[in-house]
């Protein structure tokens, strides 16, 4: 901030006013709290959240100009974890201490040693919860505190507190399985010839890195039927009487999967478990959730129950399954499994397998060691090459393409047919219908090498996948990807494809025929025809990775965190449609975390017009100046929303006047300022009021804020409402919901008045309070407005100073009309005297009138700003006078008189009825040569003179002369002074010095008035001296007035003069400055 707008708060001596601090609003998620001029606001992210996910706590404040010693602290729970911190730089930069990343607990702090100019900003802690070892329903629950100084007013006050809630789960599961055994149906169904017997149980957690536990302690143990023995196993086991035990110890959740298994042989003496017995028995996972320092409960967990059958069983498992998209064209496969479920090796088995007629391209795909498989036609036979184990499986596979010319509707069922010695023949088929061939889009969106988060400003990359997994080519069809309001398209357009969904981002293309048409936030992209690739597909799967078969296509393009984005979790997602595509298919939607800080600075000044603005400025009194208001959001600050401006005008407590915010100590203002006019708001805002004296800010709600914006407010009187009218003494400002970007500014200017009753030395001291919001949108669909923290500008103040008022503090004054009106009582004769008065100040004067030759009333009159219409009433005493003079002037603080100038006019008997003529005058004249009549080589000049009509009304003039002719031989002459030019041609004999007569017409009568005399030069040869037209001495001021009309056609350079009978005691030239002025005393110069 300008330092020229900075003034100290000045207290007064043994005074001092302090305010408690208040916590005005609190919400789980936010709470505030002000003292002083300083405000706090503290806003958490989440109130609940898994263990593991970053949450946030959003600080923001204000500090008032001239603070010191300023500290704001966050003393994190010992539950979170400190992550990250971001600082806005509109206080100036602090000195910032955190704790190490990734330690628990600690403290935050920020100090700044002076604060000169007030400022408002914000900044963020990132902590979370860490995962594994926080239980479920730990709270962290704190709060931020501030303390600095404010003069001798020391400051120490802290917010309510908010709380955020832990969310963890066991994830941990226990499973056991039978390796290596036969299958049969029914309860019990394993098998096994062996009396050893195979078991794996395997311990782990659910999918996942946050909102899980760890498990401390591990141990699983497993009861075995009495007589069971452990033979082996992979993990150390143990066995203890009939119980086994391995000791699995601690087991993680950060990592995305976590699983321990371990395998063991269990020997069954045939003795104690002959054929037939059936054997069950299941393991217990037992352990300390959490941390063997913090323990979150005890975690018990049962697998499901085994059940195994001591006995000889030739038995297979067969089955058939069709992979296709069912389109014509498109390709298919058959596959058949072959599996040993039995207890027993199977040594001899034979397939066969008729493959419908009615597809085409028949043949073998891949198939299992151990199986031998020809194709003859469409008949498949196969037979196996090695004997089946129990437990192993074996492939067959058959692939397709169903033909162009398949009826979409119809069904196509095929069966294989299995037979082993010794087991009833088997029969598994398959069944798929045809659909209709169509385009099917495979579509995601992602973003190139994403961040944990963006700022606004920041750049970052969206890919747009497509692929075609139908038996169409997509045809026509248009991508539309709407952005987010809050996002902004950055160009940098890629399109290319490739052979994988892992192909690297990049900024080049090999796909081309791909049009990007853009309508602000809305991207069309016009695509050219992707081919179906079906003949290479079997499996229609579209997911994260999309499909492994067919081409894979990218359209890659840059997108801008808007200045004025809203904070949270920005959502996006894009559709394909159009031509082929008859369905339209909405992708993912992909978010972008959007973080920020936000801070503002005040300015107020005083300027006299509206550009020289300053902190102070002294003027006289009566009069009126221009306050300008601004607030500009600081660089690197987030879009600031719903500007307000409070400024309560001196005196806003009479007879006090104090600051608009805590600590509420007086401005120092010891006359009242009311408010005008608005001259001007950039961007546009709507005003308001509040009528009543040391008004309340705290309820200035405008119509479209999020609520009250402001809280610390020291009035406590009225109400806000629109508009506003000359006279009011508290005025408002609501610059709306539209957001204002990082370094721009929000402005209003207003003129205002200075009462007379202002004199020297008094002063006004004037602040205004501001503040705005932060949009914040919860859980990437609600927007809520936060404010951000109040703030109150440093002063501007208006110091009165006496002394004598310049000439350019005059008016002017001419004539108008003078009529006559009547006599007195006396019989001294009566004039009204119609004036046109500029006043070229911006605040009314006090003009006074007088004359020696009579009196004038009323003898002072207030002249508005500008031009006006003025009467006097002049009453001439004797002796009469033909000839009269008004001197006038203004009346100045001191009250008194100070001459500016005067007015003279002719005046007729008042006992006689009015002689039109007596109001026309002609003050001066002059001539120049404009050239030769080519026909009669007569002169022709132009006679140009300055004619004053006092008659209160447009007068018709006629002119003639006996020394040649004048065009035009009428003029309308306005009212007042005006200047008016005849065309005159000098006729044989030649004229040095002509007069042109003059006058009115009375019942279309020509009454003569009066002649024009002046001197012609001598046709083509002028002289500078012929320029020199009629001065003219005003014997009330002592002016002497000449124009000079330049007719000679080259510049005049220079112009002596000499004085008879006296000096000069001022020479002023209008419009052009002389190189040399005339130095007063001098008699005579250039």
């Amino acid at each position: 901030m300008n330092s020229r707008y900075i003034r100290s708060i000045v207290l007064c001596l043994g005074l001092l006013f302090t305010v408690a601090a208040t916590p005005a609003f609190s919400q789980s998620f936010m709470s505030e709290a002000e003292s002083n001029g300083f405000t706090l606001k503290k806003v958490v992210s989440d109130t609940a959240i898994a263990t593991g996910d970053n949450f946030s706590y959003t600080i923001y404040f204000s500090i008032p100009a001239g603070a010191t010693s300023v500290t704001i602290t966050d003393v994190l729970p010992p539950a979170v974890s400190f992550q990250a911190i971001s600082v806005t730089a509109a206080c100036g930069s602090p000195t910032v201490s955190t704790p190490t990343v990734g330690s628990s607990g600690g403290t935050v702090s920020l100090n700044w040693a002076t604060v000169p100019s007030g400022c408002s900003g914000s900044f963020v802690i990132t902590v979370n919860f860490p995962n594994g070892v926080t239980c479920d329903g730990t709270s962290a629950r704190n709060r931020v505190c501030l303390m600095g100084e404010l003069g001798p007013v020391p400051v120490d006050f802290c917010t309510g507190y908010v709380a955020t809630t832990a969310m963890a789960e066991d994830p941990w599961n226990i499973g056991k399985w039978i390796i290596g055994a036969g299958s049969q149906p029914g309860p019990c169904n394993k098998v096994t010839a062996d009396s050893v017997v195979k078991y794996q149980v395997c311990v782990w957690k659910d999918v996942g890195t946050t909102g899980q536990l760890n498990i401390d302690n591990a141990v699983v143990t497993d009861t075995l039927p009495p007589g069971a023995v452990l033979v082996s196993s992979t993990c150390g086991m143990t066995q203890t009487g009939n119980v086994l035990t391995w000791n699995v110890g601690a087991m993680s959740a950060l990592p995305m999967y976590n699983t321990q298994c371990c395998t063991f042989e269990v020997l069954y003496p045939s003795t104690l478990f002959p054929t037939g017995s059936q054997i069950t028995n299941s393991a217990t996972l037992r352990g300390t959730l959490g941390s063997g320092n913090n323990p979150c409960g005890e975690a018990e967990h049962t697998s499901n129950e085994t059940c195994i059958e001591i006995k000889q069983v030739t038995s297979a498992n067969f089955s058939k399954y069709v992979y296709t998209n069912g389109q014509p064209g498109c390709a298919g496969k058959y596959r058949i499994w072959l599996c040993n479920n039995g207890s027993l090796p199977i040594t001899t088995m034979n397939i066969t397998d008729t493959i419908p007629s009615s597809l085409d391209s028949i043949m073998l795909g891949t198939v299992s060691s151990g199986i031998s498989a020809s194709l003859t036609g469409n008949v498949l036979t196969a037979s196996l090459s090695s004997p089946l184990l129990p437990t192993q499986c074996r492939l067959i596979e058959i692939e397709f393409v169903i033909p162009a010319t398949a009826t979409p509707g119809s069904t196509i069922t095929n069966c294989a047919n299995l037979i082993i010695p010794g087991m009833p023949p088997r029969q598994a088929c398959a069944t798929f219908t045809v659909n209709a061939p169509a385009a099917k889009p495979c579509i995601r969106k992602e973003i190139c090498d994403e961040q944990p988060s963006y700022s606004p400003g920041d750049v970052f990359r969206y890919r747009l996948r497509v692929q075609n997994i139908g038996g169409l080519p997509i045809t026509g069809a248009t991508v539309t990807d709407i952005l987010d309001p809050n996002l902004v398209y950055a160009g940098n357009l890629a399109t290319y494809t490739a052979s994988t969904w892992s192909a690297p981002c990049q900024t080049t293309s090999n796909w081309s025929g791909v049009t990007l048409t853009q309508t602000g936030n809305t991207l069309n992209f016009a695509l050219p025809t992707i081919p179906a690739s079906c003949q290479d597909l079997f499996y229609t799967y579209c997911g994260m990775y999309g499909n492994a078969g067919v081409p894979f296509y990218f359209i890659e393009f840059d997108v801008m965190v808007s200045d004025t984005a809203a904070l949270g979790n920005i959502p996006n997602r894009f559709t394909i449609g159009g031509g082929t595509v008859t369905t339209p298919v909405t992708s993912n939607t992909e978010y972008v975390n959007v973080v920020g800080t936000a801070g503002f600075t005040l300015e107020k000044g005083v300027a006299a017009d509206t550009t020289s603005w300053a902190s102070s400025i002294t003027v006289p009194a009566p009069s009126s100046v221009n306050y300008q208001l601004r607030f500009t959001v600081a660089p690197g600050s987030v879009g600031l929303r719903h500007i307000t401006f409070a400024d309560l005008l001196p005196r806003d407590n009479p007879p006090n006047d104090q600051l608009i915010l805590g600590p509420c100590t007086p401005r120092g203002s010891v006359f009242d300022v009311n408010f005008n006019s608005i001259v001007s708001t950039t961007p546009v805002a709507t005003g308001y009021n509040n009528p009543l004296s040391f008004a309340a800010v705290n309820t200035f709600t405008p119509a479209g804020a999020p609520g009250a914006m402001f809280l610390g407010g020291c009035g406590t009187a009225g109400t806000w409402a629109l508009g506003l009218v000359p006279g009011d003494d508290n005025i408002g400002f609501y610059f709306g919901s539209t957001p204002l970007g990082a370094g721009s500014s929000a402005t209003s200017v207003v003129n205002v008045s200075i009462p007379p009753s202002a004199s020297e030395p008094d002063s006004a001291c004037n602040t205004f309070a501001a503040n705005a919001a932060v949009r914040h949108l919860i859980n990437s669909t609600t927007i809520n407005d936060v404010p951000v923290g109040e703030l109150e500008s440093g002063a501007a103040c208006i110091h009165i100073e006496e002394g004598q008022v310049s000439k350019d503090t005059c008016f002017t004054a001419q004539v108008k009309s003078v009529t006559p009106a009547g006599v007195d009582a006396v019989g001294d004769c009566m004039y009204t005297v119609v004036l046109t008065v500029t006043n070229p100040t911006i605040n009314p004067l006090i003009g006074w009138f007088d004359s020696d030759q009579g009196s004038v009333t009323p003898p002072t009159l207030t002249l508005p700003s500008g031009t006006s219409t003025q009467t006097l009433t002049f009453t001439d005493t004797a002796p009469a006078d033909s000839f009269v003079c008004i001197r006038y002037g203004i009346i100045d603080q001191q009250q008194q008189r100070v001459l500016c100038d005067s007015v003279c006019f002719d005046i007729g008997p008042c006992d006689e009825e009015p002689d039109p003529c007596d109001s026309l005058r002609v003050i001066q004249a002059g001539a120049t040569t404009t050239g030769i009549d080519p026909t009669t080589g007569d002169c022709i000049y132009d006679v140009t003179f300055s004619m004053q009509n006092n008659t209160g009304a447009a007068q018709p003039v006629w002119f003639e002369t006996f020394a040649g002719t004048v065009t035009p031989g009428v003029l309308t002459i306005p009212t007042g002074s005006s200047t008016q030019t005849l065309s005159f041609t000098d006729t044989p004999p030649t004229d040095s010095f002509i007069c042109i007569r003059y006058g009115i017409f009375d019942n279309n009568q020509r009454v003569l008035c009066d002649s024009i005399c002046v001197d012609l030069p001598p046709c083509g040869d002028d002289t500078p001296c012929d320029s020199l037209i009629n001065g003219v001495l005003d014997s009330a001021c002592c002016e002497y007035d000449v124009t000079i009309v330049n007719a000679v056609g080259s510049p005049i350079t220079s112009i002596s003069y000499t004085i008879v009978g006296g000096t000069v005691d001022m020479i002023s030239t209008a419009p052009c400055a002389p190189v040399t002025p005339a130095p007063a005393g001098s008699a005579g110069g250039v």
